[in-house]
């Protein structure tokens, strides 16, 4: 019996053991959130507007809220690829070997053709870059523009994906803003951001095992100068997603600021209040912490923050805060 209770302790002891609860479905908690001043802090539809813009916001409606993220649906359409090839690849079995050994042979090519197709459909990350063809415009703020094109989009993009990438396009299932009603110059960024604030491809290079750097040539439009802007990200897993969060939001939600931040793709992760989130973002590429989740100290830096950023504007902006290098 003592045996079996010291068991019994030693296994309720590896269970609650922070590594092995880490490895459970959990949510972003408050204390995430960081106590010192953000890095970038911008005005998102400010910072995006294009220099022909119309003030105005565009009214809700379905078309506003798909177009606050550009990959919807992306995974369904990939899987249904993926297996409408795996079985187009067993009935091309099924009929060699129904013909013999010789017809099995001249398939052998074409089933390896349709398993290879199917294995990449499966990998489910688009190749083709949403701004292809797209025609370019001009942001009034080119540089403030490009900061929260890596900041804001590309970033969690990137960390989100679940998988390495060889090219921005990517990420693009992974690729939103946490609003409804997104502006022109949202929109515009959303499809092309790819390209930085002068309208240049930006340069995706690869480091470490799910490490990247992203770079913007810069106002001068040449790689490797003073003038350049730099995003630096590492991927998340299951283990640590929770403190890989590269940017965060702030938002009106029920007459408070809001934090809202780029949910995890794994397995474990659990949302805390995704339908407050889909009210106010229209997908569920995020979720959100309420002001009231906060302890007082947070509170009062969440409320100086919003209190600044929306000074003077007429309706509630959404604000994006980085606060890493």
């Amino acid at each position: 019996m003592n045996v079996l209770a010291a068991s019994a302790v030693e296994a309720g002891e590896a269970f609650l053991h922070a590594g092995y609860i880490s490895a459970y479905p959990r949510q972003l908690w408050s204390h995430a959130y960081p106590s010192f001043e953000p890095s970038v802090q911008l005005d998102v539809a400010e910072a995006l507007k294009l220099k022909d813009e119309v003030a105005s916001l565009l009214d809700g409606s379905a078309s506003d809220a798909l177009a606050a993220t550009v990959g919807a649906g992306g995974h369904w359409s990939t899987l249904l690829m993926g297996a409408l090839l795996f079985f187009g690849a067993l009935g091309l079995a099924h009929l060699a070997r129904s013909a013999g050994r010789r017809s099995w042979a001249k398939a052998a090519p074409a089933l390896g053709l349709l398993a290879l197709a199917a294995g990449l459909a499966c990998k489910g990350l688009p190749e083709t870059p949403p701004w292809e063809g797209v025609a370019k415009k001009e942001y009034a703020n080119s540089a403030d523009a490009t900061r929260v094109l890596l900041h804001g989009i590309v970033a969690d993009g990137i960390i989100n994906v679940g998988q390495p990438i060889e090219s921005l396009a990517n990420i693009q299932n992974e690729v939103g803003l946490p609003t409804k009603n997104p502006t022109p110059g949202e929109r515009y960024a959303l499809q092309t951001y790819g390209l930085d604030g002068w309208g240049r491809e930006l340069r995706l290079t690869s480091h470490a095992e799910g490490s990247y750097e992203v770079t913007s040539a810069g106002p001068d439009g040449q790689f490797d100068n003073a003038d350049d802007l730099k995003l630096a990200v590492s991927q998340c897993d299951d283990e640590d997603w929770d403190g890989k969060r590269h940017a965060f939001f702030l938002a009106q939600h029920a007459g408070a600021p809001a934090v809202v931040f780029h949910r995890w793709t794994g397995d474990h992760f659990e949302y805390g209040n995704l339908n407050a989130a889909k009210e106010l973002t229209g997908n569920e590429l995020f979720d959100l912490l309420p002001f009231d989740k906060f302890e007082a100290s947070q509170q009062a830096q969440i409320q100086s923050a919003w209190q600044e950023a929306s000074s003077g504007k007429s309706s509630p902006p959404l604000i994006l805060q980085v606060f890493k290098g």
